[in-house]
């Protein structure tokens, strides 16, 4: 082949490969269009459920403040927000008393939910053999653990120590949310 001839023959492979690329740009830019349309109207779907379920949730709000017999004017609803300084670490003893001066009888052997939010594998698995540990547990099981959402539930022979876990938090940093009759609810720095 002659130099005149592999002249035209290398501008035919050069406009080949461009168009070859002009066409994988084109492939591309359909695909991420696609994409963006595909993501838009699964976000746009889920924006609607939320707003369904808001809706559903003020209606049933309503009912519940007619049937405890309250108009609804006078309860405002509150928003995650509001609802947020009503969260309680645990209720104060009364001035001059503590648990340990007036404690509460033991209930017995029964069953509670530990709820520990923002826990990593480490502590999560920490906690569970922790409270395995305990001479009062006689089994802890993980329920769920979903995103840093543990809930365990708790076989208790007899009430747990509460300073010993109060102690294995802190050392944790964790801390305390809620505690009830049935439910430990935790939250550790993220």
């Amino acid at each position: 082949m002659s130099a005149s001839e592999s002249v035209p023959a290398a501008l035919d492979l050069h406009n080949s490969i461009d168009q070859v690329i002009a066409e994988a740009e084109k492939r591309g830019r359909a695909a991420a269009e696609a994409e963006t349309l595909q993501l838009t109207s699964a976000l746009q779907a889920a924006l609607e459920e939320i707003e369904t379920s808001q809706q559903a949730l003020s209606r049933a709000a309503t009912a519940l403040r007619a049937a405890l017999g309250t108009a609804a004017d006078e309860v405002p609803a509150p928003g995650v927000a509001e609802l947020a300084p009503l969260i309680k670490e645990e209720p104060a003893a009364p001035e001059g008393e503590t648990a340990e001066s007036n404690p509460m009888p033991d209930r017995g052997e029964h069953e509670m939910d530990v709820i520990a939010h923002h826990a990593s594998i480490g502590t999560a698995s920490g906690l569970q053999t922790m409270l395995r540990s305990r001479p009062e547990v006689k089994s802890a099981q993980t329920r769920e653990f979903v995103n840093g959402e543990l809930r365990l539930q708790v076989c208790l022979r007899s009430d747990l120590d509460m300073a010993a876990f109060k102690s294995w938090l802190h050392e944790q940093n964790g801390t305390l949310v809620t505690t009830t009759d049935s439910v430990i609810e935790t939250r550790f720095s993220s």
